[in-house]
């Protein structure tokens, strides 16, 4: 299956606010030749919301400062299950940074707290744990989980071979009455079985990230994730299962103001190959998924994008580096960033409802 997307970034909140104008307009409608210069600066009262999204699915607002971060999102993509995001960060001290992000939606409830420690200018430790609600329904019960994440993170000079390396280490465990096992999150492996009785499952694994510079403006980043899931299936029985997954990127800057940026990932079932070129505003990138069983997925993505701010910004491919992290992650935005090592979803479901014999 061949999906293609065309997206015109920025442009749905300028035609939002340009309708509203010309409903309420006075004189003779005239076009507008520079519309970026017709728009409010959001930003410019002081202790206002920095950033305001709206859009025919989602609305979100935020605001953002070297020592204080907090963002409100309600998606409602899915109408079924709408969902509802709050992220919230401080700065405790100098090098010491905490921050809580709750999600919601009609069947599931998490709160993650975060606390991130700069033991040197260049050096980040990362301590993450959480709760994970899901509802039963007539089927089984609901579901607990708890999570646990320890991570670090360096990163070097412009000017070293190395250029930044990221270890952690994680712990996730469900527990639940009537349930079916999940599919391994990101691990691309799922534990196997069917309903049973169960007491949940636990998992543990490690992520190891390492970024290269081989020359100004590349960049190559290898990621290798591990984890090994078990299954309590009873008192007496339980499944386990091993898994893995690797991924290795290349970006590169090109002297004629384009980006080039390709990667490869793979794990026990599926494949996945990336390809993105970008210059200036417009940027194309082309994906290919296939699994083992042979199923394909291909997709293309055309996007360009119109700056409405006050004044018009540098072009989105010209003097900037390759994309990937070339700096530590301020304390706060890593307070409010969750990890990706954790799963969003239980490890252990409700099964579904059979039929009586």
């Amino acid at each position: 299956m061949t999906i293609l997307h065309f997206a015109v970034k920025e442009l749905s909140l300028g035609t939002l606010l340009l309708g509203i104008g010309a409903c309420h307009a006075t004189q003779a409608w005239q076009p507008l030749h520079q519309p970026s210069q017709h728009l409010p600066d959001l930003s410019a009262s002081h202790g206002a919301p920095r950033h305001i999204h709206v859009d025919k699915h989602s609305a979100g607002i935020g605001y953002t400062e070297r020592d204080n971060k907090w963002d409100a999102k309600l998606d409602a993509n899915h109408q079924v299950n709408p969902s509802l995001n709050v992220d919230y960060g401080t700065l405790l001290t100098g090098r010491l940074g905490a921050g809580m992000a709750l999600s919601h939606s009609n069947n599931q409830t998490e709160v993650l707290v975060n606390g991130v420690y700069a033991y040197k200018h260049n050096v980040h430790l990362h301590l993450s744990g959480g709760q994970l609600w899901a509802s039963g329904d007539e089927s089984g019960g609901a579901v607990k989980q708890s999570n646990l994440l320890l991570g670090a993170r360096k990163v070097w000079h412009r000017d070293r071979l190395f250029s930044d390396v990221g270890l952690a280490t994680f712990s996730v465990e469900a527990g639940g009455g009537t349930a079916t096992p999940s599919r391994l999150p990101d691990l691309g492996m799922a534990s196997g079985g069917g309903n049973v009785e169960t007491g949940g499952g636990r998992l543990d694994g490690y992520s190891l990230q390492l970024g290269l510079r081989p020359e100004p403006g590349s960049r190559i980043e290898l990621q290798r994730d591990f984890g090994h899931f078990t299954h309590q299936v009873n008192r007496a029985m339980r499944n386990e299962a091993t898994t893995a997954s690797n991924r290795i990127s290349y970006s590169r800057q090109l002297e004629n103001c384009a980006r080039l940026h390709t990667g490869v990932q793979n794990n026990a079932d599926s494949e996945r190959v990336d390809l993105g070129v970008a210059m200036r505003n417009w940027h194309l990138n082309v994906s290919h998924a296939q699994t083992d069983a042979g199923n394909a997925d291909t997709t293309f993505h055309i996007g360009y994008s119109i700056p409405l701010a006050g004044k018009q910004q540098q072009p989105v491919g010209c003097k900037r580096p390759p994309e990937g992290p070339t700096a530590i992650e301020p304390i706060v935005s890593a307070a409010v960033r969750r990890p990706a090592q954790l799963p969003q979803a239980p490890l252990v479901r409700p099964a579904p409802e059979t039929a009586a014999p």
